[in-house]
This record gives C-alpha cells, structure tokens and sequence, in this order.
C-alpha cells in the first residue's frame, strides 16, 4: 500500500500576502494553523481533501535558531518555494525504526489558544540536502485536525477534490528504499531536491501551486 502524502510544506516570507493571493487568483483559503512557539515559526493551513494540506509556513521569530527556523530563512531568502513534504505512515514507530530515525515532538498553538501535538520523524533529513520526505503521527490530535481540515474546504471558492500530482527533485531508487514503497508522486531528475510544484484537481480543473 502507497504511504499518503499528509501535506507539502510550503516556506513563504509573508503569510498574510502569500494568504491573499491563493484566495484572489485560486479561489483558496488559507486558515487554521497558528504557532510553533518552540520552534519560531508560524503557519497557515490550505487543506485540498483525502486527509492532504499544503502548509503556509513562515519564520516568525527572527532569532530563532531552530534548524527549521534557521533553513527555511535561508530556503527562502530569494522568494517563496515548496520546502518539504511530509508522509503518514500507518505504522510511524516501525517506520522510525527500519530507518533508524528517533522521533521527536512538535505542537502549535491555534490562534483559539490550543494546542495541537503531534511526532515526527526525519525532519533533518528532509531539510539536508537530498531534502527527503518525513513522518508524522498525529496521535490523540488526529480528529482535532481533520476537523479544521473540513472546516477549511469549506471555506475555498472552488470545490477541492485532491491532490492530482505532486513533482519531488530526487533519485527514484533512494525515495523507494527511504519510503518503502513506491513514492506517491512524479520524481525527476535535478541537482538541487525536494518538492518542485503540485496540482490540486477542482470543479474547475486543475490548479498549480506556486
């Protein structure tokens, strides 16, 4: 079986300006999401159906020096990109442990003053440089989150039907060995890895982002 796709990092230097354009030129929401408060980043959340997001995230705290802080400042430094996509295992600890990832904790606080926690797995290894996907488990927050995700779709001009195609710069043999599987999305050939574009299908066709 195919590991999904939980959602597709997005790094922007404004969240607000990034917001408003999806929603003018795509009919897109961005909503949900709030503060890594310790991490230093900040995010927005543009939820396209079957459980996937696209993350709108931010570097809020300029002095951070978390290593997500830190890479996604210099990521986008020359304008906004894709960062990192992010898979859901169904097992995410036998996951870790063929691959030798220990997990680590992250959380946000909604901007009702929530918190939502979840575990990760491989996060340094998808900001080095073969920009790998990582892992989540979202545990006891699991509903939390499909609950905003609905809430979000409800609030798109268009109707959001799925991710139709997602475009990872990588070597196709390592993404199946790291995946353990087939990866779910359309791999090519380039020097510099990681997520390039996706396409959510819609009633009104396909949309591109970025």
């Amino acid at each position: 079986m195919t590991m999904p796709i939980d959602h597709v990092i997005y790094g922007v230097r404004d969240l607000a300006a990034t917001a408003r354009r999806l929603w003018d030129e795509k009919g897109l929401r961005a909503s949900g999401g709030g503060r890594h408060e310790a991490w230093g980043t900040a995010n927005l959340l543009v939820p396209i159906g079957a459980g996937t997001y696209i993350e709108l995230m931010t570097v809020e705290d300029p002095e951070s020096h978390h290593l997500l802080a830190t890479t996604l400042r210099q990521m986008i430094a020359s304008g906004d990109r894709l960062v990192a996509v992010c898979m859901r295992p169904e097992s995410f600890d036998s996951t870790l442990s063929c691959l030798g990832l220990t997990p680590t904790l992250g959380s946000r606080r909604n901007h009702n003053g929530t918190e939502v926690h979840w575990r990760l797995g491989g996060l340094r290894e998808a900001l080095g440089p073969e920009h790998l996907p990582f892992f989540i488990d979202w545990g006891d927050s699991q509903s939390s989150v499909q609950a905003e995700q609905a809430a979000g779709i409800a609030q798109h001009r268009v109707e959001v039907k799925g991710l139709t195609w997602l475009e990872v710069a990588g070597e196709g043999a390592r993404l199946s060995t790291w995946l353990g599987g087939e990866p779910p999305f359309r791999v090519i050939a380039a020097q510099e890895r990681g997520p390039r574009r996706l396409a959510i299908r819609t009633d009104t066709g396909e949309l591109l982002v970025p």
